[in-house]
């Protein structure tokens, strides 16, 4: 049975298959919710199987969930499996006051991270917003944070600050581990935006560990590439962890 496992974020969807052999490499696609229907269709002509079954990480809106579930019907005759966040999947318990609040693609990447890892782990995703979940060794999530990711930082600011207005298409991310400081603006703020979510990331986790021992440390999202070469800690960097929990979620149903 080919099943399909998709996270849909709020600047980009991710995509794999599940097939006996286990799951397939990720794929990426950047869209824009207001016109997702030719990006799903680009995603369908990737798929060389037939699919079975559609399992979904979504925090989009209703309408586009619409338009995932009309995709889905059209090219296979199928209605999608939305994930959704409960108080406790097997050992791994939710820490939320109110279980539901914490993002559906948070709580899947704490399900795959803990299959990865045991201990204390730290699993931050770097994406449209950075997100900072703790999970014991007992598998209680004990919280999280949320910041603003860097392109966002940088839109914000591009906007906000009318004399930068004609640099917001010089803010590409690095691709390589950049000086410490710039000599024009535009590196300037892309620096300046990827230090200050390094800068938060690790003194949260140097906090933690000295109330708490040693964490390990797991990155993912779009932006993670970018941000882990600069963090002195060690860290693993797992790209498709959203769809890993997804797989792990499926398999408990």
């Amino acid at each position: 049975m080919v099943k399909l496992m998709m996270d849909v974020g709020n600047s980009a969807i991710k995509w794999a298959t599940l097939t006996q052999k286990g799951l397939e490499p990720q794929q990426s696609l950047l869209y824009q919710q207001e016109n997702v229907m030719p990006v799903l269709e680009k995603i369908a002509i990737t798929l060389q199987n037939q699919i079975e079954a559609i399992w979904i990480s979504s925090v989009v809106s209703s309408e586009t969930t619409r338009s995932l579930t009309q995709w889905a019907h059209e090219n296979w005759g199928i209605l999608p499996v939305f994930a959704k966040t409960s108080g406790q999947v097997g050992n791994i318990r939710n820490g939320y006051k109110k279980p539901e609040q914490l993002g559906v693609d948070r709580w899947l990447a704490l399900l795959a991270a803990r299959h990865l890892e045991n201990g204390q782990l730290c699993i931050v995703d770097c994406g449209t917003a950075v997100t900072l979940d703790i999970l014991s060794a007992e598998n209680e999530h004990i919280g999280g944070l949320i910041m603003p990711g860097v392109g966002l930082m940088q839109q914000s600011f591009m906007t906000k600050t009318h004399a930068l207005k004609q640099l917001a298409d010089e803010i590409p991310l690095p691709t390589n581990a950049p000086v410490i400081l710039a000599r024009d603006t535009a590196s300037a703020i892309i620096l300046g935006t990827l230090y200050a979510v390094v800068g938060w990331l690790e003194y949260v986790l140097s906090s933690l560990e000295k109330q708490k021992g040693h964490f390990i440390l797991i990155l993912t999202g779009g932006n993670a590439s970018t941000l882990h070469p600069l963090l002195s800690k060690p860290c693993q960097y797992v790209p498709d962890l959203v769809l890993q929990g997804l797989v792990t979620l499926a398999n408990d149903s």
